[in-house]
């Protein structure tokens, strides 16, 4: 799993990198890192430090999260979240209202 954990996330690096143009050896100057370091981390060859992730994120002008690949989300959770941020937008007594008649139209 550890593995799996470190190709994930070079290969997120690199592909940040790559699509803002720089070689491994320009964020490595940009992120006060050896060129060699991107190399081994891009592979998933070797573990990176909190510190590191930090450095390459402001290197790469992203936020420490965008670092890490994507969690894949079902249509579900994608349609709950959409709901969910719909509902964020709408009185306290429409939610309420929503949520019985979901309960409603759902029970068996």
């Amino acid at each position: 799993m550890t593995r799996n954990i470190l190709t994930e996330f070079g290969s997120r690096l690199r592909q940040l990198r790559k699509e803002r143009g720089l070689t491994q050896e320009k964020l490595a100057a940009k992120a006060g890192i050896h060129y060699t370091y991107i190399g081994v981390v891009e592979r998933g060859e070797k573990n990176i430090s909190l510190v590191n992730i930090g450095r390459l994120a402001e290197a790469l002008d992203v936020e420490v999260v965008d670092l890490f690949p994507k969690v894949n989300k079902t249509k579900g959770y994608l349609l709950a979240e959409e709901v969910a941020d719909y509902l964020k937008t709408r009185k306290p007594r429409e939610v309420k209202k929503a949520g019985r008649l979901v309960r409603l139209m759902l029970e068996k």
